[in-house]
């Protein structure tokens, strides 16, 4: 048992660690790309205090903390818990055990632990595939948090539904690319559409509300809103008007 601890540790530590790792280094790169994008609609000396405020905000609910490029994962944070992933140890775990109790080598177990992580020239491993679509789906709810509190903090009420249309994009965001929507249209109209032919797909009993301004597609989407100023929007969608600072649909 305590063979299989140790070997634990050094596979938490040389396989699992430095996959977190670079989650960790994308998220911090993702969080300072945003800030760009809003430091050059809006460049003022407070904004920046604004926008630094928010991005840390952002970091902490990952278990981060960052100054510039270098970054701290904070003990009993959501990035600290991937590294202890209950389920990641149990089937490791039992890969270990399943060679302890058949009396297969350390160099053959290792191979099979390897195979479980990187994949072979057949398949991606199952680890890396796991933690790439989850990094995918990290990266996405990260900027799409940060985009939103930072265009609520200066009142930009509209966003182009941004990215571009390839052979598997779902119909939801085909008919919705590059179109200029109200933040308000999207929390009202999207909601009903949620899981229909055409909508939106997401599990609310497994994995809570969707926001359609976090998660607009739902699960693996790569879309997302790109949030324009309320002059911009008048000018790309002519029923919008601008009504005591705010937007509304004419």
């Amino acid at each position: 048992a305590q063979l299989v601890d140790d070997v634990m540790d050094t596979f938490e530590r040389k396989e699992l660690k430095p996959i977190v790792e670079a989650i960790a280094r994308e998220i911090v790169a993702t969080v300072q790309e945003v800030n760009k994008y809003f430091r050059m609609i809006l460049s003022s000396a407070s904004f920046a205090s604004v926008s630094q405020n928010v991005g840390d905000q952002i970091l902490k609910s990952f278990g981060l903390k960052a100054d510039g490029r270098t970054f701290k994962i904070l003990a009993g944070g959501y990035l600290d818990h991937l590294v202890n992933d209950t389920g990641v140890r149990v089937e490791v775990k039992k890969i270990l055990m399943d060679g302890v109790f058949n009396g297969s080598s350390l160099s053959s177990t290792m191979k099979k632990l390897r195979a479980l992580v990187e994949g072979d020239d057949v398949k991606e491993g199952k680890l890396a595939r796991y933690f790439k679509v989850m990094a995918f789906d990290v990266l996405s709810a990260a900027a799409n948090q940060q985009a939103k509190m930072l265009s609520d903090e200066i009142g930009m009420d509209a966003f182009i539904y941004s990215n571009t249309v390839i052979d598997k994009t779902r119909c939801f965001c085909k008919e919705n690319a590059q179109k200029v929507f109200l933040k308000s249209e999207a929390l009202r109209d999207w909601p009903p559409l949620l899981n229909t032919d055409c909508g939106p797909k997401w599990n609310e009993k497994k994995d809570g509300p969707y926001n359609p301004l976090l998660r607009p597609g739902g699960y693996n989407c790569r879309h997302k809103p790109r949030y324009i100023s309320n002059e911009e929007a008048v000018r790309r969608r002519t029923d919008l008007k601008i009504k005591k600072g705010k937007l509304t649909a004419a």
